[in-house]
């Protein structure tokens, strides 16, 4: 999971998780919504595109191809149905970042905690564990657009509060959560935990509510010719 960050003045932000101091690929075109290492059409597999790596990942079954096997859990994996978002991050001072992300789920019913896996190498891994918080977007069906500004190094304009020119508001954590979002949950860290070479952000939500109609739909994988895993 991927954008981008500024600088500005100090201040203003109000990160205070209690315990620091998250892809998406389309097909037409190929778009990834890392930060880092982000896909290129040539490492695309028959349209679909999967992070990159040193060869193939095991385990494998006994006597199954390598290869084919690779192959096959790629598309399994790609079967699983998620939704798709936009997470805000700040650093607590200067930066601020928006990453269109698809591995999020609530994790816990007491407290209401909220997990976000991220990629160690992204901007907004740094972010999130300087910070202290994160604020997830539910994004309307309709706008699905959206999510294809976030899958590179956003435009952030501190006075006008805009990330790619689509306007955010800050709510209890201060990170970013867009104005047009049809909801959102806005969390302080409380854990993080290594998941291979992303990081499973914990986080409590300290801060929730819809932005359009409750009954709006929410984009999901599915609506898009995205993926991100494999």
């Amino acid at each position: 999971m991927l954008a981008g960050a500024a600088n500005g003045p100090k201040g203003g932000r109000r990160c205070r998780g209690g315990f620091a101091a998250a892809t998406p690929v389309e097909t037409e075109p190929a778009e990834s919504p890392r930060e880092a290492g982000t896909l290129r059409p040539s490492e695309c597999d028959k349209g679909r595109c999967m992070p990159t790596k040193d060869g193939l990942v095991g385990p494998f079954p006994e006597g199954a191809d390598p290869d084919e096997y690779d192959r096959l859990r790629r598309r399994v994996l790609w079967a699983m149905p998620s939704g798709l978002y936009v997470i805000g991050s700040t650093d607590g001072a200067q930066r601020l970042n928006g990453m269109t992300a698809n591995w999020v789920t609530q994790l816990s019913f007491d407290p209401k905690w909220v997990g976000v896996s991220v990629e160690r190498e992204a901007l907004t891994h740094e972010l999130i564990a300087a910070g202290g918080c994160f604020a997830v977007s539910l994004i309307d069906r309709e706008d699905r657009v959206i999510v294809r500004k976030f899958t590179k190094p956003v435009d952030v304009d501190l006075a006008a509060k805009t990330l790619n020119d689509f306007s955010y508001v800050e709510r209890a954590t201060g990170a970013p959560v867009l104005a047009q979002a049809v909801a959102f949950v806005d969390c302080e860290l409380r854990q993080q935990v290594e998941a291979g070479n992303h990081t499973l952000f914990v986080g409590e939500v300290v801060d929730a509510g819809f932005l359009k109609d409750e009954d709006t739909p929410v984009l999901r994988m599915e609506d898009t010719r995205m993926n991100y895993g494999g």
